[in-house]
């Protein structure tokens, strides 16, 4: 009979204006139920395919979102390990992310009525699902384990950093499932399996550093489900084959007969990720001497100090790759394809997080100090990405300097900061509280200040006095007078 009622059902789906009629979607709940007690694998597919449909609308997702409903798709992990149960949990999987999917667009693109019902809906589910996958990742030994392998990372691409920050951190729950993505990555990485499955691998830590930060993988803890000694290993092997990754990868780049066009697509995808990692790397480690000054007991590195400067000193390796590869790029395309091109653009913002934190290569990056000028002047604080922003904290370490200070004002360094100041102060103000207006601005006036007296601020006209002396009052009111001597 249930066989019967759910091919009838599949029937109306055909029809959009028929799926998301409240009676249809009253009909959820008791799909879920068939879904697990059916032995008929026909049906739970069938089953799969009805929900598809009904996640389409947003009266369907909401309840197929419901923690309880989805923790039905969830269950068919538990089946047996067979082929046909195989497929099940295969679509069941393309299910769960395309719910993901769905949700962000209802919720950040077409802004639908209910959509803090519907945040409010997936917060309670997400982390159920993560925990969930996670656990199934570390278990399976089969095709499975790469398969929620990509469920995980396709998941953490489309999930908003907004929202996957409102996830508890601090729970027993968070270090389960995050020791769990650990331990599964681990082998991932370890062993001789397919180079994309280790590319995978390396991009779920990049997405799990930018989603949740860097303490459950740099950091011990009370309740933590791996041993210190296992957890420094996964954490030096990431860093490692993310070294590994970017090294191997620019020395094929950096060949004369490279294009443009060579520096696009896809392909350069593990590339990017392994710079995610390392940025996340360096953030830890000027995290890490923060807390030996403080003396910080909460968050306590999982690293020796003998392997913190072994990690050091192959970043500073990997840096330096990185900066002859620039060079070379430097000499061979314009200034605007670095902002234009966004493997380049990704190259740059990864190294300028070094500099900002290491001052060994400063005098070697005087040579291309005019290149980060002109790809900062191009910055737009409208766009999603703005590169003066990263640029500031290594421009300020730099030009502490007095050569590089010098350079830096010969090649129009001033000017560019008050265009970049003044542009950003015209386009915000209006859209941004002046707290945080000052917080967007105040490495600009900062870095101004760092390379110049007042008195010779390359203003251009009497209208960006006048601004500046506004973008001053309310800055200084946040950070006070003593911030800029």
């Amino acid at each position: 009979m249930a066989s019967i009622a759910v091919n009838i059902l599949s029937s109306f789906t055909i029809s959009s204006d028929l799926t998301c009629r409240r009676e249809f979607v009253n009909c959820i709940p008791a799909l879920m139920k068939t879904l697990l007690s059916s032995r008929a694998i026909e049906t739970r597919m069938e089953i799969l395919k009805i929900l598809f449909k009904l996640s389409e609308g947003f009266e369907g997702l909401e309840v197929i979102l419901d923690k309880y409903n989805f923790d039905c798709i969830l269950q068919l992990y538990e089946l047996s390990e067979d082929e046909e149960n195989a497929s099940i949990q295969a679509l069941g999987l393309k299910l769960i992310n395309f719910c993901i999917a769905q949700w962000t667009e209802f919720v950040y693109y077409q802004k639908v009525a209910n959509d803090i019902q519907l945040k409010n809906t997936l917060l309670e589910t997400l982390p159920l699902v993560l925990q969930t996958l996670s656990e199934k990742y570390q278990k399976r030994h089969d095709k499975t384990k790469f398969e929620i392998l990509d469920a995980l990372i396709q998941l953490l691409e489309v999930a908003p950093q907004e929202f996957t920050r409102s996830i508890s951190r601090s729970t027993t729950s968070f270090r389960t499932w995050t020791s769990s993505i650990s331990l599964a990555t681990k082998d991932v990485l370890s062993h001789k399996h397919a180079s994309k499955s280790k590319e995978n691998g390396l991009k779920l830590i990049a997405l799990m550093l930018r989603h949740f930060g860097w303490d459950w993988l740099f950091c011990e803890f009370q309740d933590d489900h791996i041993k210190r000694q296992e957890k420094e290993k996964f954490a030096a092997l990431v860093v490692e084959l993310a070294c590994i990754e970017i090294n191997v990868r620019l020395d094929e780049l950096s060949q004369e007969s490279v294009t443009l066009k060579d520096l696009e697509g896809e392909e350069h995808g593990a590339v990017i990720d392994s710079y995610e990692i390392l940025e996340k790397v360096i953030s830890f480690l000027s995290s890490y001497i923060q807390n030996e000054e403080e003396n910080d007991t909460q968050h306590i590195p999982i690293f020796s100090n003998e392997s913190i400067l072994k990690l050091h000193t192959s970043l500073k390796s990997t840096f330096s790759t990185i900066l002859e590869f620039v060079l070379l790029k430097q000499a061979d395309f314009p200034s605007s394809k670095f902002l234009e091109n966004t493997f380049l653009l990704a190259t740059i913002r990864v190294y300028a997080s070094w500099l900002a934190e290491d001052d060994s290569l400063h005098k070697d990056t005087a040579e291309m100090l005019g290149l980060l000028i002109d790809v900062a002047r191009l910055s737009d604080s409208s766009k999603e990405i703005v590169p003066l922003l990263f640029l500031c904290p290594a421009f300020l370490y730099m030009t502490e300097s007095p050569e590089i200070n010098e350079k830096f004002v010969s090649l129009g360094g001033p000017r560019m900061v008050v265009e970049n100041l003044i542009h950003t102060f015209d386009e915000q103000k209006n859209s941004m509280s002046k707290n945080h207006l000052a917080n967007l601005l105040y490495p600009y006036v900062q870095l101004l200040y760092n390379i110049e007296s007042p008195n010779s601020f390359p203003f251009y006209s009497d209208t960006e006095k006048e601004t500046f002396s506004r973008i001053m009052e309310f800055t200084k009111e946040k950070f006070g007078d003593g911030a800029f001597h």
